[in-house]
Formats: structure tokens, sequence, C-alpha cells
């Protein structure tokens, strides 16, 4: 018993080492067609609610920046040609919406601050264009589309949830390590321009958020 055991271990051994190497030297980076990141980062919002009014106090809204950390997903791309690909791309990210008041007899403003927390999930695909380096370095452009759901995190009188289409464009960089089994990880720094349809907004107020994006992340390319 205790000899097949040996021979048993041995064979797996021998199996996770030849898986090993064949994961770690099936080829350099730009041989391998698929990505996976892994992200987080902050996003600048331009996103005003509107406003409303009665006779004594007019009311408006506007989103504030999602913070660092706050921001984070998963990118899947594709490279179809060396320089081509396509990336199916799923995000998160919480932000504040705060309240301003207008006295409109006294002509005086106040801030409320922050009065809700909303919860924004987008999903879409790009298009990829890249160029490969010999150092490792692949500086790339992107374009695409998608949806956008926010949905505020409490009930808020007046404003509901809304989904949009999300327009965005941008590029950045990707660096893939060197050396015996590391062509197959990488860095990734992102940054991209959001222009959203639909956004939140006080009731007979239409929104269209605009926002930046930059994030970073870990790149993953299994094959």
């Amino acid at each position: 018993m205790r000899r097949l055991d040996r021979r048993s271990v041995a064979r797996n051994v021998i199996l996770v080492g030849v898986l090993s190497l064949a994961f770690s030297a099936a080829g350099s980076a730009e041989d391998r067609r698929l990505e996976l990141t892994g992200f987080f980062g902050g996003l600048s919002i331009d996103h005003d609610l509107g406003s409303v009014s009665n006779i004594f106090f007019t009311t408006t809204g506007q989103a504030e920046d999602v913070e660092f950390f706050k921001y984070y997903g998963l990118r899947v791309d594709f490279n179809i040609t060396r320089h081509v690909g396509v990336e199916g791309n799923l995000s998160r990210s919480k932000n504040t919406y705060s309240f301003t008041v207008v006295d409109d007899i006294e002509l005086d403003t106040v801030s409320l601050g922050d009065q809700f927390d909303a919860t924004q999930v987008n999903y879409g695909a790009n298009l990829i264009f890249q160029y490969p380096t010999a150092s490792g370095v692949v500086p790339y452009g992107t374009a695409g589309a998608g949806w956008q759901k926010t949905t505020p995190d409490q009930a808020i009188s007046g404003i509901d949830s809304v989904s949009g289409i999300d327009f965005n464009f941008g590029g950045g960089v990707k660096y893939f390590f060197e050396g015996p089994g590391l062509p197959w990880l990488g860095v990734r720094f992102d940054i991209r321009s959001h222009i959203i349809s639909e956004g939140l907004a006080f009731i007979g107020n239409e929104a269209s958020p605009r926002g930046t994006e930059i994030t970073i992340g870990g790149v993953v390319r299994p094959f």
C-alpha cells in the first residue's frame, strides 16, 4: 500500500510539473489571445439632477465623484489579431448625491450636503486597437458601448432608478513581465471617458451624465 501511495504521489508530481511547464511555456505574451483583467479605480462625474421649485425654494442636486477603490470590475479581452481585439466588461461603483437649496425670497443658498448613495452597474463591449512591443509594453486605444443601471440605495421621493446606454472611449497601456513562466502575467493602466444617455434626475428633468474613469489592474493571459 505504501509503495502504491508513493507511485501515486510521484505520478501527481510529474503531472503537475508537466502542466505547469506547458502553461508557462505555451508562448510569449503576444501569442496568448485571452486576457482576464481585474481592476479598481475611481470615476470623476459631471451629473446634475436638475431642479425642483416651489414659491419659496429651488432645490438642485448633483453627483459627487466615485472615490478610488469604489469603482471595480472585470474585463475579458480576446485578441483577434496581433493589433485588434474585442473586450467584454463588467463594473460596479457607488457614489453620493448632494442637494443645494436656494431661498428664492432671501436669495440665499444653503448646501444640504450628502443626501443619498446610489449604485451603478455597467456592462458592455469594446474594440481594442493595440501595438505590442518587444519590451512587453502594449499601448492601446479603445471604444465601445454598453448599458448602465443606476439605483439609489434607499428609496428617494421623486427619484427613481434609471438605465441608459453608456458610450465610452479611451486608452491605456499593458505591461507583461519577461522571464521564464512570466509572459502570462501583467499589469494594466486604463483611462476612459463615458457619456451616458440617461441618469438619475428629479421628476420633470432629464440628465445625461458624463465621467472619466482611471483604473489599474492585474492581467492574466491563460492561453
